[in-house]
């Protein structure tokens, strides 16, 4: 394969190293692929790509932080993509950076592809997931090969490779399609009569149904402090009684309340209070 040492894409310097690493799609059909079907696969390595990067590598995050198609070669559908990583980062780093985005982006495939559920997956996670088996689900017979390579003046070398077929994307797409409906479910849950524990406080008064930049704990959720919202003016006002007037410590309070937990990408932000039950004193610790 004829690549210059110098890489140059479209006119733009990208790596300028005496070795770089790139990721290797194969995609091998039975039926010509749909254009949508094959252009997700791309859209969905280079979203994984800088989500990763956000959740792994975030101070090499910017809007640099993409993934360029070098070249799509004839036969099988075979396309070379090169993530651009600062050439600042040493060129071993570069390396285990491209392998450990395979493995983990193809490891949630095969997971998928095996009927596991991912654990607390994001919408937009699930998202990318899906447009990444949708052209080997809808064939007959497909298959698809990711692979992190290294390329150097010996040539190139293949350090992960993972492949998944027909059967495992449509298993996939079942196992995705479950979890985008237990997502949904779960936009706004429901807790009635459960103990809310304040974190921090904000004397001001806010509108109702917007952010009081306050936050609370309520363990039956999670033990995270989330963000207050008041879905009622008559739940505002008796918390906010004992904030402003009451002479109990606020922290010392526990409240239980009716409330509707708010959720981003399946995760619970926040808590819209409708309804307070009941004040009790919390127990020294």
């Amino acid at each position: 394969m004829d690549v210059p040492l110098n890489l140059r894409i479209w006119g733009t310097i990208l790596l300028e190293v005496e070795s770089y690493s790139f990721i290797e799609l194969t995609i091998d059909l039975e039926r010509p692929v749909e254009l949508y079907d094959l252009m997700g696969m791309f859209v969905a390595i280079g979203h994984q790509f800088e989500q990763y990067l956000r959740d792994e590598h975030p101070n090499l995050v910017d809007e640099t932080s993409k993934i360029y198609v070098r070249q799509i070669r004839a036969g099988s559908i075979i396309a070379d993509l090169i993530p651009f990583i600062p050439p600042l980062i040493e060129n071993l780093d570069r390396v285990l950076i491209v392998d450990d985005f395979v493995r983990r982006y193809g490891g949630l495939i095969l997971k998928l592809g095996h009927g596991q559920k991912l654990p607390e997956p994001r919408k937009s996670d699930l998202d990318d997931l899906m447009k990444g088996v949708a052209a080997i689900a809808n064939d007959s017979n497909g298959s698809a090969t990711l692979k992190s390579v290294q390329y150097d003046k010996d040539g190139e070398k293949t350090r992960v490779a993972i492949k998944f077929d027909t059967k495992q994307a449509q298993q996939a797409i079942r196992v995705i399609d479950e979890q985008r409906k237990e997502l949904e479910a779960k936009a706004f849950q429901v807790v009635e009569n459960q103990l809310l524990v304040f974190w921090q406080s904000n004397l001001k008064q806010t509108d109702t149904g917007k952010r009081t930049g306050e936050l609370a704990i309520m363990e039956y959720i999670t033990k995270k402090p989330l963000a207050v919202v008041y879905d009622s003016e008559l739940a505002e006002q008796r918390i906010k009684h004992e904030t402003s007037e009451g002479s109990r410590n606020l922290y010392r309070l526990g409240f239980y309340v009716t409330a509707r937990v708010e959720t981003l990408n399946g995760r619970p932000v926040a808590y819209r209070i409708s309804e307070v039950h009941d004040i009790i004193e919390l127990p020294d610790e």
